[in-house]
């Protein structure tokens, strides 16, 4: 039976989660959402996918202008969460995978809607980061700890729910067990979840 469903996936810094969305996808034979949801929040704002993704994740500050409406003033985070919704509610009429953006948030309610959480064990990460970037462990850890902060702090400003929570996701998966092993779980578990779903 072909999944008909829609699958979110959050994911701490590092842990390989955009790699196992990208290849669960191919697996599925389902549309693959990431950065390309910055590449339509441009067309759709006039705004460069490079200036979006610099405020992806991240809460407003007092600095951060936007446009004046409804007779105060909107930070750009704001205006660009709102635009990101409609583009994520409008991409998931159709079945996919999404990255990140507080899709399982922003998608609660929907039918057929997975959501998927992807943790690493910590030495996994630095070692991901590290080979990367060329820089020592020390550095690494320090990325890896300001990325998790500021994906928590973005998630729970806009859905007022726990990053990383489990209780707040269908699946919790821990990359330490190797990517391709975890796509293979992965697979058979939505596989399984989408029954509850018939079409």
């Amino acid at each position: 039976m072909a999944f008909k469903g829609i699958i979110t996936i959050s994911r701490e810094y590092a842990s390989g989660g955009r790699e196992i969305g990208r290849k669960l996808a191919a697996k599925l034979m389902l549309k693959f959402y990431d950065k390309s949801v910055s590449e339509l929040t441009a067309v759709e704002t006039g705004i460069k996918p490079e200036v979006i993704e610099q405020f992806q994740d991240r809460t407003p500050k007092s600095f951060d202008y936007g446009t004046y409406s409804s007779g105060k003033f909107s930070p750009i985070n704001d205006e660009l969460f709102a635009v990101q919704s409609k583009i994520i509610k409008k991409i998931a009429e159709h079945p996919c995978i999404i990255i990140g953006r507080c899709s399982d948030y922003i998608l609660k309610g929907t039918p057929g809607l997975i959501n998927i959480f992807v943790t690493s064990p910590i030495q996994n990460r630095i070692d991901r980061v590290t080979s990367m970037h060329h820089i020592s462990d020390k550095e690494a850890l320090k990325i890896i700890k300001h990325s998790d902060k500021q994906r928590a702090k973005y998630h729970e400003h806009y859905s007022k729910t726990k990053w990383g929570d489990p209780h707040c996701y269908d699946i919790v998966v821990n990359t330490g067990i190797g990517i391709d092993k975890c796509v293979e779980m992965l697979y058979s578990m939505v596989t399984a979840l989408s029954e509850k779903y018939p079409n």
